[in-house]
C-alpha cells in the first residue's frame, strides 16, 4: 500500500509543480495558457504513470518475484504433491 500512496503524492507534487511553472511562464491573458497548463498536468501525471508502471511491473512484481508458497500452490493445483 505504501508504494501506491508514495506514487500518488509524487504525482500530485510533480503535476502541481509543472502547472505552477507553466502558469508563471505563459501569458495569463492568452487562451494558450489554459492549453499549456492542461498539457503540463497531463505530462506530469503521464510521466509518473510510466515510472510507476516500470517500478511495479519490472521491480516490485517482476518475473523474479516469487515466494515459496507460490510453488506449493502451483503443485497443488496441478494435482502433484508439495515438496517436503
Amino acid at each position: 500500500m505504501l508504494p501506491f500512496w508514495a506514487f500518488t503524492v509524487a504525482g500530485w507534487a510533480i503535476s502541481t509543480g509543472m502547472v505552477a511553472l507553466v502558469a508563471s511562464w505563459a501569458d495569463p491573458h492568452s487562451s494558450m495558457q489554459t492549453i499549456l497548463v492542461m498539457g503540463a498536468s497531463i505530462a506530469g501525471f503521464g510521466t509518473l504513470w510510466v515510472v510507476k508502471y516500470l517500478f511495479l511491473d519490472k521491480i516490485m512484481f517482476g518475473p523474479d518475484h516469487h515466494t515459496p508458497y507460490d510453488e506449493d500452490i502451483e503443485l497443488e493445483e496441478a494435482g502433484l504433491s508439495a515438496r517436503s
